[in-house]
């Protein structure tokens, strides 16, 4: 037997409209009573800043975790910019750069992303959309490199809605390749 306990909290200041934020989160999770077994205790803290003008958003992270099994550091810069170029249409990009610093092993992380996202409104009822994102991860120990590009048809009339999917996932490390398909239907009903 175990108890466990966790707590969170988060706080954001806006400035000028929006214009800049700054923001940070607290999280703690611990065990009490689990002698015979490792269970992870955690105290992570977040502090941030933002900006968002328009159409583009900008903001630099740094976050501190400090755990019995994997304590870290971790600095990420983020950059996004979404924009509509008709009424029925939706673009958008992310990027994202990081780098952690392990302190139980002494090994290093950088990581950067992209993630390309199209939105198109067919109909009153019937919706595409399509995203797609590379992410390369390198360090002392861990080399990979990601890709994954989705497609979905959405089409809803009154309480019935209907998803058709494809999603598509390429995961490679210096020592093996795995890819992975997955087709989604999807009916709900809504009472």
């Amino acid at each position: 037997q175990y108890t466990w306990f966790a707590n969170s909290a988060y706080f954001r200041l806006d400035f000028g409209n929006g214009l800049c934020g700054i923001y940070g989160r607290w999280s703690a999770l611990d065990y009490s009573g689990a002698e015979q077994l490792n269970l992870r205790w955690l105290d992570d803290r977040t502090i941030g800043v933002d900006s968002t003008w328009r159409w583009l958003r900008a903001g630099a992270e740094h976050q501190v975790v400090n755990s019995n099994l994997s304590p870290y550091d971790r600095t990420r810069l983020f950059q996004s910019a979404e924009f509509q170029p008709s009424d029925f249409t939706t673009l958008g990009l992310q990027f994202d750069q990081s780098w952690a610093n392990f302190h139980d092993n002494g090994s290093r992380q950088t990581s950067y992303g992209l993630i390309a996202r199209y939105q198109q409104r067919l109909t009153s009822t019937l919706a595409w959309s399509a995203e797609g994102g590379v992410r390369s991860e390198r360090g002392n120990t861990f080399d990979g490199n990601y890709a994954s590009a989705r497609t979905e048809l959405n089409w809803a009339v009154g309480k019935l809605t209907v998803k058709l999917g494809y999603q598509y996932g390429n995961e490679s490390h210096p020592t093996d390749l795995n890819q992975r398909h997955y087709f989604l239907l999807r009916v709900r009903r809504s009472f």
